[in-house]
């Protein structure tokens, strides 16, 4: 246990470097940004308070220009034909599980979530755009029904002995 401990530690090390040496900054608009003002934050781990870099530190401004600049893209994929959204959908399920590992171990440290949770996440993330994929050629603007239901739901937990 120890020593798969150790591995992942090492792994997560490896991913982290390439976040620690450049500002993580924000994508608006099909371009990253530092942001109307520039200013920054010490992105701190919950699991040891260690730094895992420089995040760009948002502002209303960028949320309103992130905001149009959805609303602009929001066009051109609606007009999208469905079987052309498929291949993006599918395409970006492929880059999430060829990245599963990076993604699990770094927001494990970013969030301090147990990896075995954040490895599902990635695996999770990965399918719902899969579903969405399979659905896109049969959208015309209407809501997609399933025959199962995944609800979310919020409750605190308490651990009794």
């Amino acid at each position: 246990m120890a020593q798969q401990l150790d591995t992942n530690l090492t792994k997560a090390e490896q991913y982290l470097a390439k976040y620690r040496n450049e500002t993580l900054k924000h994508y608006i608009g099909g371009e990253w940004t530092l942001g109307s003002r520039g200013e920054t934050f010490e992105n701190l781990s919950p699991t040891n308070n260690v730094s895992l870099g420089k995040v760009v530190k948002g502002t209303v401004e960028d949320i309103d220009q992130a905001c149009r600049a959805a609303e602009d893209a929001f066009i051109q994929w609606a007009e999208m034909p469905g079987a052309e959204r498929k291949k993006v959908l599918n395409r970006l399920a492929d880059k999430i599980e060829a990245r599963a590992e990076e993604i699990a171990l770094v927001e494990s440290m970013d969030c301090g979530q147990p990896l075995r949770f954040m490895k599902q996440a990635a695996i999770r993330g990965a399918a719902n755009f899969r579903f969405f994929a399979d659905k896109s050629p049969e959208a015309k603007m209407a809501c997609l029904c399933t025959k199962t239901i995944t609800p979310t739901t919020r409750c605190a937990r308490l651990l009794v002995r």
